[in-house]
């Protein structure tokens, strides 16, 4: 051991070019490789001595063994679906060959090395390629040539960026074998001599990937543990290393079996408790029996729209009629009017306009084509067109869509509202929301004459926990009428193995139903009496997607729910997808996509630019603008009457009468530093008095009001901008308006002073306290005097300033 230590010690500055000097000695066969020739000259009768068939590589003085890595897809299990892909690759002898030296040419019309043998492991996605050295090189050298060509060239083309091939020099003695042994990221080194330590593990495995691990030999297990990043890490290293004979020491490499595990197997084997008391469940037993099919065939109906009036509008025959009268209709519009309406042009501007959220919308598309765990949030402030882009954009074609308001879940005043608002959104009929008001006077009644209550009344949380449950079965019996429908179709196909239904969900993901939790504001609303709703609905999704049941989209303009739902569901990984405001580019192409080609001037654009600017890319501003100018005001016209309804909101609302947490006082101050800066630092912010005491949480409340925007790094308040960017233009307004000016500053001066005098009073009431002539609080004396003097002074500065407002 110390030998080997010593030996890589002294060679570790040589291993990053290990072809200048080699640092392994020359490989000979250790103790499994002694009798490989033996028995292959026992068993030399005939037979064929193929490496595919012996699983050994025999290779002369003047060749050299070059392992190629990801040539095609490796397979993890035994019915891994990339081993269907491999068709497009092109498996046979000949397409690697030229895939092989596509590789390794320096161009691509030449090829100056000559290739002997070529030895395929389909199930590990490599090659063993044979090369015959020229005399006028070295083998190092030759290898050094080989790889360079084949990084360089493995760049080129989709194919290779796809499966990123690689190559390395074999140092061991590779052992062909075509065994169940399916590829891990883990290798097991096994030490046959003094086992290796962790940094010599490291130096002689670092080359091929980056480690996770590594768990080196004990006396109890003579046996290494190396963890790779990457699988295809691993493939390279356990055919390039095994065999090898480093100091007396040969290593033999194998796979670490993947151990799978079966989600639904383990969650009911871990929570055995599904029973309830027996009276419970007799009564229980009856509902479901009488009203759960009959529920579960609502809530199926709510989902898929199958005898909706509105899947009629969609189907294809009612679309042809619609479409054979508007074409009549256009064609009579063109005789009677000279106007040439903005057809192609007003595609094509619609195009440009939503160039920016296009790319959102494939993004989700892709993302509800996953397999597993389609858990997407959709986040962005309140009016840039979340909801349109999902549902008419993303969804439009879905045939199985439920969607779920929390806002109108939020707004319920009492608990019979409530259960009522929820039935509705999932179809769930018939429900019985006074049975619970019921079933308390009966439990008074009971307990009155015996002491005890009758555990019928439920509360509202369990009772839609019970709807939700309704609904999630629902839901997957959706999916398992599909994959009925899927075996059915395949039994009069032939004799194809069936797949299984955990099978059939992943590779069929459009069977699945999308899931949209509206207006999910659990970081705003925490202090509902309804709050919990959003628990609720976060637990049964985060399910669903566990389950594989069902896509869950989340829309959101509350970025602190994001944090709700990472608390909520450790265990779940969710896609962010952030919608934002139009650019200004976009914004215009908006605004001119909606008028006819005829209106559209040069006058009339140059009038939408300079309007738009101050306007921002706020979707619903800009529909606002639109439907303004489809009135017949000018875009000057529309802007200022935007802003002037804005302004007003804004006085009324949070500059006259305040809110529960801030007044009018900091929204005037917060206005002021806005409309000069643009953007506030937090740590400037709180030099503002009215801002000291408790600014974090004023300004959260101002945020949940959609008042103004907050940038946070690592959940800490770091600037503050406007809401919205018509909100920049009413900051001006406002401050602008000598009136309003005159009238918020001095409301604003007045808060100040109020706070002044406050502060004095409380400082003059504790001065009162202190005994006369004390030389023991002389200090404090002359603490207080002087935070007295500073106070008195800010108020005469205020007052001054207010005389000038007055004048």
């Amino acid at each position: 051991m110390l030998g080997t230590r010593r030996q890589l010690g002294l060679i570790t500055t040589k291993l990053v070019k290990p072809y200048k000097r080699q640092w392994i000695q020359a490989i000979p066969p250790s103790r499994r490789f002694v009798s490989n020739e033996a028995i292959l000259d026992s068993q030399n009768n005939g037979e064929e001595d193929d490496a595919t068939r012996t699983g050994v590589i025999q290779k002369g003085n003047q060749e050299t063994l070059l392992y190629f890595g990801t040539v095609i897809p490796f397979k993890s299990y035994r019915w891994d679906i990339k081993q269907y892909l491999t068709r497009f690759w092109g498996r046979s002898e000949v397409a690697i060959k030229k895939r092989i030296t596509d590789l390794c040419s320096n161009t691509p019309k030449s090829c100056t090395f000559d290739i002997k043998d070529i030895i395929t492991v389909a199930r590990d996605g490599g090659v063993f390629v044979k090369f015959v050295v020229p005399e006028t090189t070295t083998v190092a050298e030759f290898n050094k040539n080989l790889t360079q060509y084949v990084a360089k060239n493995s760049k080129e083309g989709i194919l290779n960026r796809i499966m990123s091939p690689t190559v390395h020099p074999v140092k061991g003695v590779p052992w062909i074998e075509d065994m169940r042994r399916y590829p891990s990221n883990q290798i097991e080194v096994e030490f046959e001599g003094p086992p290796l330590t962790q940094e010599d593990m490291y130096l002689l495995f670092r080359r091929y990937g980056e480690l996770i691990d590594i768990k080196p030999a004990t006396d109890a297990n003579k046996k290494a543990l190396i963890s790779f990043k990457l699988t295809s890490s691993a493939i390279n290293a356990r055919h390039c290393i095994t065999g090898l004979n480093l100091g007396g020491t040969s290593l033999h490499i194998q796979y670490v079996p993947v151990v799978h595990h079966n989600v639904i197997k383990d969650s009911i084997a871990n929570h055995p408790r599904i029973a309830f008391p027996i009276i419970i469940a007799i009564l229980a037993s009856l509902a479901v029996l009488i009203f759960d099919p009959i529920r579960s065939f609502f809530i199926k109906e709510k989902i898929t729209q199958r005898y909706s009036l509105n899947k009629l509008w969609r189907s294809s025959l009612f679309k042809s009629i619609i479409g054979f009268f508007s074409v009549t209709k256009d064609s009579l519009r063109k005789l009677v009017s000279t106007n040439e309406y903005h057809t192609s042009g007003s595609f094509a501007l619609n195009q440009s306009a939503w160039g920016e959220r296009l790319a959102r919308v494939e993004e989700l598309k892709l993302l509800l084509k996953e397999n597993i765990n389609s858990f997407i949030v959709v986040v962005g402030p309140k009016g840039t067109g979340k909801r349109e882009i999902v549902f008419s954009h993303v969804l439009s074609d879905r045939p199985n869509v439920l969607h779920l308001d929390c806002d109108e879940l939020i707004k319920a005043r009492s608990e019979s509202s409530l259960l009522k608002a929820v039935a509705h959104q999932v179809g769930y009929y018939p429900s019985f929301p006074w049975f619970n008001s019921l079933f308390t006077y009966v439990d008074l009644v009971t307990q009155g004459l015996t002491g005890q209550k009758t555990g019928l009344n439920e509360s509202k949380e369990k009772q839609i926990k019970n709807m939700l449950f309704l609904t999630a079965s629902t839901i997957r019996s959706i999916c398992l009428s599909c994959y009925s429908n899927y075996l059915q179709e395949l039994s009069c196909g032939g004799d194809t193995l069936p797949l299984k239904e955990e099978d059939f969900l992943q590779q069929y993901p459009d069977v699945k139903p999308v899931i949209v939790i509206d207006r999910f504001q659990a970081s705003k609303k925490a202090g509902e009496a309804n709050a919990f709703i959003y628990k609720e609905l976060a637990d049964w999704a985060g399910k669903l997607v566990t389950l594989n049941i069902a896509h869950v989209i989340y829309l959101t303009d509350d970025v602190g729910s994001l944090q709700v739902l990472s608390d909520v569901l450790p265990d779940n990984v969710f896609k962010v997808i952030p919608i934002s405001d139009a650019s200004f580019e976009s914004a215009k192409s908006y605004v001119l996509s909606q008028f006819e080609e005829s209106k559209v001037t040069e006058k009339f654009v140059k009038e939408v630019q300079d309007t738009i600017r101050p306007l921002g890319g706020r979707m619903s501003d800009l529909q606002a603008y639109v439907r303004r100018l489809n009135s017949g005001e000018t875009p000057t016209g529309a802007l200022e009457e935007m802003v002037d309804q804005t302004a007003e909101q804004l006085i009324q609302v949070y500059l006259n009468k305040g809110h529960n947490t801030f007044g009018p006082a900091e929204v005037w101050a917060l206005i002021k530093v806005l409309n000069d800066r643009g953007s506030v630092k937090y740590k400037d912010l709180l030099l503002n008095p009215l801002f000291k005491s408790n600014g974090k949480q004023i300004l959260t409340e101002m945020e949940k009001s959609e008042l103004v925007c907050l940038t946070k790094t690592t959940g800490l308040i770091t600037e503050i901008k406007a809401g919205k960017p018509l909100y920049e233009e009413v900051f001006k307004h406002l401050v602008a308006n000598k009136d309003s000016f005159r009238e918020l500053e001095t409301n604003y001066l007045k808060s100040l002073i109020t706070l002044e005098t406050s502060k004095i009073s409380k400082w003059e009431d504790e001065l009162s306290k202190f005994p006369e002539n004390s030389s023991y609080f002389k200090t404090r004396f002359k603490y207080l005097d002087e935070k007295i003097s500073t106070s008195n002074n800010l108020i005469i500065d205020y007052e001054k300033k207010m005389k000038e407002l007055t004048t």
